[in-house]
């Protein structure tokens, strides 16, 4: 069991905070403490055992500050050597709580004074409580520092015996206690913490979209796809870059990049939250079309904007492919209009030309018809003629075949003129229906075959 303790694996973010804090509490411990206890104890216990003690812990507080050096570097490079290390440092930590355990057991069997045993056991339970903030990261080496300093503490006031030293071993024992369930809730939160910053820097740090933070003018951090996407080399050149240098001139509407991104910065700050699409360009002055989510947030006491960039690039292609496209086919709809129109004129002149032909077509049947209406009754009268002329001449020509002749040539007129009607009527839009019977329709028929 106290195996695995030891045994432990740390997060380097943990030690990485150990790394930070212990320097101070080296110092106090094996340095600042030491020459106070030894000046209380100086007469009282023999110089010959006060300065290996002292020196003991000089030799420990350079031992520590070279492995506290060397694990700096180790986890800096998240190199697991750095494990192995931070067993020295809980192997020096439980042996300078050991010293302590000496000397306050050596107070004691020495007899010195009260007051100045209570008085080093005060220095020895501060530096136990102290532990918390310089040790805390890494439960197992305040474990390690803590129970060994309040193990000899107790057990040496219980020796000594007496009321104040009870009292004084009773407080302390209920100092442990609570300190050690102090230490596992603030290693637990700082655990926590550091895992929750580790996976949101993580996400931070891999997301697919760009991430800045930046405050007013100045860019505060940014993500590699941040700076992959405005095709710079590291992301402190990036973030040295002025903002002007991402824009263009004017953006797509026109309108001053730097003069419309601080509108849109205000706004982002007096609403807490502004979408919009932006023009940039990269650092081979490429541009290219971005969608920018900006998102205040609160932090340290300061108004700062998240932002977030996708690239649209690709998107803003497409919809001008689809915009070329849709005015292709309003031209190709205007022009088709166009051709459709004309196609319908050409149609209705043919219909116009067509229809004219027709009508001439018929207006010759019309005369054809009309000329075989009028050959015989036209014959007829020629006849006629010619009978009442070859009888004047002959002198034969008398009042009844005159009257006879002239009576055929009338009838074979009217029927002309009759003919004539009927053509007429036949070619009426507006005519209108008549009755009629057999015995007229016959009745013509005949004329027809007598004029005939």
């Amino acid at each position: 069991m106290l195996l695995k303790f030891i045994n432990k694996k740390y997060r380097f973010e943990l030690m990485e905070s150990l790394t930070q804090t212990v320097k101070l509490g080296i110092v106090i411990s094996n340095l600042i403490a030491p020459i106070i206890i030894v000046s209380i104890l100086y007469g009282y216990i023999s110089n010959t055992i006060l300065l290996p003690w002292v020196c003991i812990h000089l030799g420990f507080l350079l031992i520590r500050m070279m492995i506290n050096s060397k694990l700096i570097i180790l986890v800096e490079k998240k190199d697991e050597g750095a494990h192995r290390y931070l067993k020295m440092m809980f192997s020096l930590g439980f042996l300078s709580a050991v010293l302590y355990g000496f000397i306050i057991w050596l107070s004691v069997l020495k007899a010195i004074p009260k007051t100045h045993i209570l008085l080093i056991g005060i220095i020895i339970a501060g530096l136990s409580t102290g532990s918390l903030s310089t040790l805390g990261s890494i439960f197992t080496a305040y474990i390690l520092y803590l129970i060994p300093n309040f193990f000899f503490l107790i057990s040496a006031l219980l020796y000594h015996g007496g009321d104040i030293f009870y009292l004084f071993s009773l407080a302390m024992f209920g100092m442990m206690g609570v300190f050690i369930i102090s230490g596992y809730k603030h290693y637990k939160i700082l655990r926590n913490a550091i895992s929750l910053d580790t996976t949101f820097k993580s996400i931070y740090d891999n997301s697919a979209d760009g991430l800045v933070v930046f405050r007013e003018n100045n860019l505060i951090s940014s993500n590699k796809a941040m700076v992959k996407l405005f095709n710079y080399e590291s992301e402190a050149e990036f973030l040295s870059t002025e903002l002007r240098k991402f824009s263009p001139m004017y953006q797509a509407d026109g309108q001053p990049s730097i003069r419309t991104m601080y509108s849109m910065v205000r706004d982002a700050l007096r609403d807490g939250y502004r979408s919009f699409e932006w023009l940039h360009v990269d650092k081979e002055h490429k541009e290219f079309w971005c969608e920018i989510v900006l998102t205040k947030i609160h932090l340290e006491g300061l108004d700062l904007l998240h932002g977030v960039w996708r690239d649209i690039s690709h998107r803003k292609e497409l919809e001008l492919i689809r915009n070329k496209d849709k005015q292709k086919i309003e031209s190709l709809n205007e022009t088709l209009e166009e051709r459709v129109n004309e196609a319908l004129a050409s149609n209705r002149a043919k219909d116009k030309q067509i229809l004219h032909q027709s009508r001439l077509a018929q207006m010759g049947e019309m005369i054809s018809m009309i000329a075989h209406q009028w050959r015989q009754p036209l014959s007829a009268i020629a006849s006629a003629s010619a009978l009442i002329n070859l009888k004047a001449e002959l002198n034969k020509l008398d009042k009844e075949t005159a009257l006879e002749a002239s009576q055929n040539i009338a009838n074979y007129t009217q029927h002309l003129s009759a003919t004539i009607d009927d053509f007429r009527d036949f070619f009426k839009q507006d005519k209108e229906q008549d009755t009629t019977n057999f015995t007229y329709l016959v009745k013509s028929v005949l004329v027809l075959f007598v004029l005939h």
